[in-house]
């Protein structure tokens, strides 16, 4: 809890005084398409989630944007049913306050996302159709070609419908990125 108050108060005051840096920005006004994999909670290709995520950047150090996903969801590790995840994320960068480039071709930022997860065709048992999905972490982007890169994030938070089920929170997530 004190490291999200940490955050919090990081990021509203780099917000109020981001302009009196007066350093060009790679960050605001750049939008950002990622495309990514992660499994969650198991191994199999069955636990895969595919992701898409639009980002644009509001500040010099921070941009926002949406995401939706799709999966399929064991139900009590008898049958599958299909899942649609979606919410917001923001990302604060961390480069920008050590490095004074106009394009840069690396990324490192602080992530954080909340949203919802709809199972399509829930079994008549369960607690609802409706589950958040949180998380903060950190990532990682390279760009080898100048719009075109690779990612990472890694976070941690509620990616299960049943958290007591699975005791590993912690989501790896990669895949290809685009700025501009």
């Amino acid at each position: 809890m004190k490291i999200c108050k940490l955050l919090a108060i990081t990021l509203i005051l780099t917000t109020i005084y981001q302009p009196s840096f007066g350093q060009d920005s790679y960050i605001k006004d750049r939008r950002n398409i990622k495309a990514g994999y992660a499994r969650y909670g198991g191994t199999t290709l069955k636990n895969s989630n595919f992701r898409i995520e639009g980002n644009y950047g509001i500040t010099d150090y921070l941009e926002s944007g949406a995401y939706i996903g799709v999966f399929k969801q064991a139900i009590f590790h008898l049958e599958e049913r299909p899942v649609i995840s979606y919410g917001l994320n923001a990302n604060f960068h961390v480069l920008p306050f050590f490095i004074d480039a106009k394009d840069l071709r690396a990324d490192l930022y602080i992530t954080g996302r909340y949203g919802l997860r709809s199972m399509l065709n829930p079994p008549d048992d369960s607690r609802g159709k409706f589950f958040p999905e949180f998380g903060i972490g950190g990532g990682f982007a390279f760009y080898p070609w100048k719009h075109l890169g690779l990612y990472t994030e890694c976070s941690y938070g509620k990616y299960e419908y049943n958290t007591s089920l699975y005791k590993d929170r912690v989501v790896l997530r990669y895949g290809l990125s685009i700025k501009f």
